[in-house]
C-alpha cells in the first residue's frame, strides 16, 4: 500500500512515540526488540498499537489488553539506540523521587529533523504551557481551546468543561507546580503536536509531593485545540479527582 508523504510523517511518529513511551506488561523498558509492548489499558495506547498492527509494523500479541511486537517491518523503521529508548527511569532513595538520564536516540534522520521543525505550532505549545497550564488559569482557556473540543484520557472522553473545572481544582489543590518539558514533537503538515514533560507538586491537603510523566497529543484547527490525548504514569480521574486517592511518592 503506496503512503503519501504526509501518511509516511504521520505513521513514522506513531511509530517512534510507541517504541518511546509504551512498556512491557511488567511495566518496564523491553531489553530487545522482540518483547511486546503493553497498551496500558489505555484508549491512546491500545489504538496506536492497532493501527500499526493494520500497516503491518507490529503483530498483534494481545493478553488480557491490547498488547503489540513488533514485525520485521516495524523493527526497520525504529530509530537506532545504544540502549532501551527510556528518557528516563525512576529511582527512590530515602522517600525521594530522583530522575536519572539514560542515554538517548543519536542523532535522527534528516527526515524526522524536518518532521519536528515548525516554529508557529511550537510557540503555541510554549504558549499554552506558560498561559494556561503553569498558573492553572482556566479563563485563557477559550484562547487555546475550540468551545465543543474533545479530550480523552483511558477510557473518559472529556470536554472543555472538564478541562476548566480540572485547573480551578488542580489551583486550590496543588501547590508549587513544576512542568519539565522534555520533548515537543510538531507535525506542521497536520496542525498536531506532542508534549512530554514531568509534572510535580505539593499536595495541599497532605504536604506530600507528587511527581508524574505526562504526555500530551494535541490536534489543532483553525488556531486552537480541537481534540487531545492524554497519557500518564499516574492512573486518576480527570473530573473528580481526590488528592487523598493520589499515590504518594514516600
Amino acid at each position: 500500500m503506496a503512503l503519501s508523504e504526509r501518511e509516511e510523517k504521520l505513521l513514522q511518529a506513531l511509530v517512534c512515540m510507541v517504541d518511546q513511551y509504551l512498556l512491557t506488561y511488567d511495566g518496564e523498558r523491553p531489553q530487545d526488540r522482540d518483547e511486546p509492548l503493553d497498551s496500558m489499558a489505555m484508549s491512546a495506547g491500545e489504538s496506536a498499537i492497532l493501527a500499526l498492527v493494520d500497516y503491518g509494523l507490529m503483530e498483534d500479541v494481545t493478553q488480557n489488553r491490547v498488547m503489540g511486537r513488533w514485525t520485521d517491518a516495524g523493527k526497520k523503521r525504529l530509530l537506532p539506540t545504544s540502549e532501551p529508548t527510556a528518557a528516563h527511569t525512576v529511582t527512590s532513595a530515602n522517600g525521594a523521587v530522583t530522575w536519572t538520564p539514560v542515554p538517548s536516540a543519536r542523532a535522527l534522520p534528516l527526515k524526522w529533523q524536518e518532521f519536528v521543525d515548525s516554529g508557529p505550532i511550537r510557540d503555541f505549545a510554549g504558549r499554552l504551557m506558560d498561559e494556561v497550564w503553569r498558573p492553572f488559569d482556566h479563563t485563557a482557556v477559550p484562547r487555546f481551546y475550540h468551545a465543543d473540543a474533545v479530550g480523552h484520557h483511558r477510557a473518559q472522553v472529556l470536554t472543555v468543561e472538564d478541562v476548566v473545572e480540572r485547573l480551578k481544582w488542580d489551583r486550590l489543590n496543588f501547590k508549587d507546580p513544576r512542568y519539565d518539558i522534555r520533548d515537543t514533537i510538531v507535525d506542521a503538515d497536520t496542525d498536531r503536536f506532542a508534549i512530554r514533560f514531568l509534572y510535580s507538586c505539593t499536595l495541599v491537603a497532605t504536604g506530600e509531593r507528587f511527581t508524574s510523566e505526562v504526555n500530551y497529543f494535541y490536534r489543532l484547527q483553525g488556531g486552537r485545540i480541537s481534540e487531545f490525548w492524554l497519557l500518564s504514569d499516574r492512573d486518576f480521574d480527570y473530573r473528580a479527582p481526590k488528592p487523598v486517592s493520589l499515590p504518594s511518592d514516600t
